[in-house]
C-alpha cells in the first residue's frame, strides 16, 4: 500500500502551487447587429489570453438576449425565442470548439437575459426582470498563452441582441 504523505513532496507542490491561480477571461458585452436583406447579422470578437501564462480553462457561463421587432404597441420586446449563436475558436492552431454555430440558449444555460423594460412600450409597462443564477457548462481546453479565443456570433432577429461570456479557469506559469 502507498503512504501518500511520503510521496507528496511539499516542497515540489507549493513551487507548482505558485505557478498557477485561478482566472477569468470576459468577453464583455458584444453587440450582435440585427439580421437585414435576409442575411443574419454577425459579429466577430476576440478575448487574449496574455502572455505571463497559459490558460487551462475549465468551464464557461454566459448571458444573452431575446429581443426581436414587432409591429405592436412595443416596437422591440422580450420574445423569449433565442436568436442568437455562437462558434468558439482557439486562434492558435485555427481549432473550432464547435463544428458548427450552436444556439447560444443550449450553450449559456441558463443565461437568458429578460429585458426589465420594453423599448418603445406605454409608461409602466415593463416585464419582471431576470434574477437569473449562472450554471457554468463544463468546457476543458488549455489556451496557450499569447492566444486569442475568438466568439463568432449570428442573430436572426431584425433587432440587435447582445450576449456575455466568462470563461473560468486556472492560469498556468511557464516554467523558468
Amino acid at each position: 500500500m502507498i503512504d501518500i504523505t511520503k510521496e507528496l513532496d511539499g516542497k515540489a507542490l507549493r513551487a507548482l502551487q505558485l505557478k498557477q491561480r485561478e482566472s477569468w477571461l470576459y468577453t464583455g458585452l458584444i453587440t450582435v447587429p440585427a439580421a437585414a436583406g435576409g442575411a443574419d447579422g454577425a459579429t466577430v470578437q476576440t478575448v487574449s489570453v496574455n502572455s505571463e501564462a497559459d490558460f487551462l480553462c475549465f468551464d464557461m457561463m454566459g448571458s444573452y438576449t431575446t429581443l426581436i421587432l414587432t409591429a405592436g404597441i412595443a416596437p422591440i420586446i422580450d420574445d423569449g425565442v433565442c436568436h442568437t449563436s455562437i462558434k468558439i475558436r482557439d486562434q492558435s492552431g485555427g481549432f473550432d470548439m464547435f463544428e458548427d454555430f450552436i444556439p447560444t440558449n443550449l450553450v449559456l444555460t441558463p443565461g437568458r437575459e429578460r429585458r426589465a423594460t420594453i423599448v418603445g412600450a406605454p409608461a409602466g409597462l415593463t416585464v419582471e426582470p431576470s434574477h437569473m443564477l449562472y450554471q457554468p457548462m463544463r468546457f476543458v481546453h488549455l489556451f496557450s498563452a499569447n492566444n486569442n479565443i475568438q466568439i463568432e456570433a449570428r442573430n436572426d432577429s431584425d433587432t440587435p441582441n447582445y450576449i456575455r461570456i466568462a470563461f473560468h479557469g486556472v492560469k498556468i506559469r511557464r516554467q523558468g
